[in-house]
């Protein structure tokens, strides 16, 4: 939640640097207290609110119902903005199609060897 913050979003950068001192001082500062009416509608709902209380006084309020998941081709396209800057853009292809046949894999082998860092 406090990488969040700091971010200014839901961002692969949150857990790039999970010793980021601001997100660590901010979430030392924070708790999390469950909503017993979100809960009670998880999993067919999967809703949050987000209540920040500033020193100043003023309490800011944020809340989505629902969080939709990723289609196929947005989890594509975020592994893509993560992975090609490790592997290129032709060994995260590659990888993706050793992912997608996996259940039909005889083995690992080829997947781990491409997943060893260029």
């Amino acid at each position: 939640m406090a990488s969040v913050l700091v971010a200014g979003g839901i961002l692969d950068e949150n857990w790039r640097s999970p010793g980021d001192p601001e997100a660590k001082r901010l979430a030392a500062r924070s708790r999390v207290i469950a909503d017993p009416e979100l809960s009670a509608r998880f999993p067919e709902r999967n809703g949050t609110r987000l209540e920040v209380l500033p020193d100043d006084g003023h309490v800011l309020v944020a809340g989505q119902d629902t969080f939709p998941s990723m289609t196929v081709d947005e989890i594509v396209q975020r592994f893509h903005v993560a992975a090609d800057a490790v592997y290129g853009h032709a060994g995260s292809v590659a990888i993706l199609d050793l992912v997608q046949c996996l259940d039909r894999a005889r083995s690992v082998a080829d997947l781990t060897r491409a997943l060893q860092p260029c």
